[in-house]
């Protein structure tokens, strides 16, 4: 950790670039006040620190806290080089003592860092309300003397099902006054805050716990933001830290990853990549579910048990739909019939009577094993007669001990557990006072099971988290992927992820939509408790459209016969590898423009993503129900790779039956992608390729919803006559592969397809213009 012991500290960042870039410049005044500008037009300024105590937040100008001595130092730490002005303070009522402070990094990063230090902790906060801030420092708001600018923000709260809330508990709107927001705070969210600019390039500062984020919070009140302790935490044990970063830089998309990036590299994570690192099959790989949506959700096979409905289904799989891993959801184990929570994670005998290890051999497959809180009543805490260690409350439960993970897990691998899906996450802690006043339990809860996880060799799936959760993953190796939605029902519309993934993305998580069906057929559970009944889906092919950009699992989850082969096989290879782009599709920075201020951008869903290869850069386009017509232009297409004006480029358009599909056509600013207005049974997904020193442009697989991924086309080699890439895949797979030729107008393109036969060895080499395909 680069910042001392007992601290409290929140870091203001511009991590756009490692050297300053001038956007940022900060003015510390008196007692730990600073004034923080961007583009030399003050943003914010920070008010007076505050503990609560007596009923209500205090500071020094209520008499509760008495300044001491100011002092300045350098130092060194592994964001460079700092001036740091500390100021003590003491809390009259108490005698406490703790320290405040600014490191100013500003001579080469664009980086301050605010402190508050605690040697001996607090004893007793009072606050009493995991709404509320238990401590503030900073608290930041928009400078009194200066003209405030125009400014948008974005933000994130509640569980992934957000009920009552647009866009998977995403918030974006217009800064307009400061003195009534209207932005959610507190236990469920309201963090990172993205505030944002009206300028052109789109100014950004996303303000965001950096440390502890179980107990950490932002607070919106009176116009301002109290970053600060959890208001239900009750005392600060000796030697705690937490931290707050705002990143700034510009565009929110770039600001946003630049963020992630430092936070990733700060904790020593690994983000999931594109191609992968193998350590999360589910991600890697096609999967069945039987989640909440899906068609054996509490609902089996007539007159068969679910061990015999999951062998029926990779049976009926076998040879033509390549499942290569099977999730079982809550239907599986013991709850409680009081509170619905875990009681044993053992298999029922009415559901898998042969146990869950006959199955797992049988057919082939891990799982990803779905699990929820646990019932005060459970079997492993030793209040119960178990061998376990558990903080036991009236209702629900939580363990304290790492060995109680590293056992479930193992004992889960001997019967095939490849992922624990950990549902039901903001329940656990959120329902439990042991979590709620600690400020340390509930990091520790996620930390034990991180690293039972890594004992036992499996990752784990985040599902139902507040924002809080899924910054705490950062800590967590092990967590490999998290639930960027609502569940799915057939026609809802979970699926519109696009800017719920982008945190994901940032933090290093695989996006997961969650399962749906594939086809428009009907589907009746024959049996159970299923709330299915004569249902169908109405949008299957953007579903698997969303699921295949999302970088994150694709689960179909039909019944057994309802599926759509074909659709299903657009995601994926031959052996059932999800051909997805380099990163995950997201909302284009226009988006939170439009949202915010009313104009600029599309009055709907409109993401991209790309795939790189080998130095060579294919973007993909999502339009699916736009209000109004949209132009895409490059300069909006996601990352620093996007196509400039002067780099040729040809743009096309999966084609499903939704009218016309242009051939490749000249992609520019004056030439843009034309969005159609549309709802999400016609989605439009376009596609843009560089034009290669030949003329030539890949195309790719063009009956894929990805047709150029990283996982399908590497060593792309480009010269002046034409170009070479390799083609991977399995033994005995063909893959068509589109190429646009030069025609004999400029900008004028003929398409060909060269015929790819994978042998033995699972790939070969496309040369062009040759149009051969050889083994490699």
């Amino acid at each position: 950790m680069p910042f001392m012991q007992a601290t409290l500290v929140c870091c203001l960042t511009l991590a756009a670039a490692a050297m300053g870039s001038g956007l940022l410049s900060v003015e510390i005044g008196s007692q730990g006040s600073a004034i923080l500008s961007v583009n030399g037009k003050q943003w914010l300024s920070t008010n007076e620190t505050e503990v609560f105590t007596a009923g209500a937040m205090q500071n020094a100008s209520s008499g509760a806290l008495e300044p001491g001595p100011t002092t300045t130092t350098t130092g060194f730490d592994s964001y460079g080089t700092f001036k740091r002005v500390a100021q003590d303070w003491t809390v009259t009522a108490t005698g406490e003592a703790f320290t405040t402070a600014i490191r100013d990094y500003t001579a080469h990063s664009d980086l301050v860092v605010f402190e508050q230090n605690y040697p001996s902790g607090i004893a007793s906060l009072e606050a009493a309300d995991k709404n509320a801030a238990g401590t503030a420092y900073p608290v930041l708001q928009q400078p009194a003397a200066a003209a405030p600018p125009t400014l948008g923000y974005l933000t994130w709260a509640g569980n992934m099902a957000c009920p009552g809330a647009e866009k998977q508990c995403t918030f974006t709107g217009p800064l307009d006054s400061w003195t009534t927001w209207a932005i959610p705070g507190g236990i469920d969210g309201g963090a990172p805050l993205v505030l944002f600019d009206d300028s052109p390039e789109q100014a950004t500062m996303v303000i965001a716990p950096a440390s502890n984020f179980m107990a950490a919070s932002h607070v919106y009140s009176t116009g301002a933001v109290q970053a600060g302790v959890l208001g239900s935490v009750t005392s600060i044990p000796a030697g705690w830290s937490v931290e707050f970063s705002v990143t700034a830089g510009r565009g929110v998309t770039d600001t946003m990853l630049a963020w992630g990036r430092g936070l990733l590299a700060r904790y020593g994570k690994q983000p999931m990549q594109v191609p992968g690192d193998g350590r999360d099959r589910t991600v890697d790989m096609l999967s069945y579910y039987t989640d909440n949506g899906a068609g054996y959700y509490y609902c089996t096979e007539e007159n068969k048990t679910y061990a015999d409905t999951l062998v029926d289904v990779a049976k009926h799989a076998a040879g033509f739909i390549p499942y290569r891993a099977m999730q079982i959801d809550s239907w599986w184990y013991f709850k409680s019939p009081v509170t619905n929570g875990v009681v044993s994670w053992t298999p029922m005998p009415s559901v898998f009577p042969y146990g869950l290890e006959a199955v797992h051999k049988e057919i082939g497959m891990p799982f990803v094993a779905h699990n929820r809180y646990w019932d005060a009543h459970n079997v492993y805490a030793t209040q119960n007669g178990g061998s376990y260690q558990f903080i036991v409350e009236e209702r629900l439960a939580i363990p304290t001990e790492e060995q109680f993970w590293v056992d479930l897990f193992q004992n889960g691998t001997k019967w095939g557990l490849a992922v624990y899906e950990q549902d039901w996450l903001h329940n656990e802690f959120e329902e439990l006072n042991a979590t709620l006043t600690s400020a340390t339990l509930g990091r520790e809860w996620l930390l034990q099971m991180g690293r039972g996880a890594e004992a036992a060799e499996i990752t784990i799936q985040y599902c139902m988290p507040y924002p809080r959760h899924v910054l705490q993953s950062v800590e967590v190796p092990a967590v490999t992927q998290s639930r960027a939605s609502d569940d799915y029902n057939p026609q809802n519309d979970q699926w519109s992820i696009g800017v719920s993934s982008l945190l994901y993305h940032a933090l290093g998580l695989a996006p997961w939509k969650d399962d749906t069906w594939t086809s428009t057929r009907t589907q009746t559970c024959p049996s159970g408790t299923h709330h299915y009944k004569h249902e169908s889906e109405t949008a299957p092919e953007l579903e698997l459209m969303v699921s295949a950009l999302s970088t994150g699992p694709v689960g179909p989850s039909d019944l057994i016969g309802m599926e759509d082969a074909d659709a299903i096989l657009r995601t994926c290879t031959a052996n059932g590898v999800i051909l997805k782009p380099s990163v995950p599709a997201t909302a284009i920075d226009a988006t939170f423009a439009q949202r915010a201020f009313g104009s600029g951008g599309p009055q709907g869903e409109l993401w991209t993503s790309y795939s790189d290869v080998s130095g060579q850069r294919f973007h993909q386009v999502l339009c699916a129900s736009l209000d109004a017509p949209f132009a895409v232009l490059p300069s909006m297409l996601k990352g620093a790779g996007a196509p400039s004006d002067s780099a040729s480029q040809v743009a096309y358009r999966f084609n499903s039956g939704y009218g016309p599909s242009p051939g490749p056509i000249t992609y520019s600013t004056a030439k843009p992608i034309q969005c159609p207005a549309n709802d999400k049974t016609s989605p439009n997904l376009w596609y843009t390729a560089p034009v290669l020193p030949s003329g030539h442009a890949l195309l790719g697989e063009m009956d894929k919803y990805v047709p150029v991924s990283p996982l399908r086309f590497t060593d792309l080699v480009a010269s002046d006559d034409g170009f070479s890439v390799r083609v991977t895949g399995s033994e005995g797979e063909t893959v068509n592969v589109y190429v646009a030729m030069p025609g004999p107008e400029p900008g004028k393109f003929h398409v060909s397809m060269a015929l790819c036969r994978l042998k033995a060895s699972g790939s070969a080499i496309l040369r062009m213009p040759e149009a051969s395909c050889l083994p490699s």
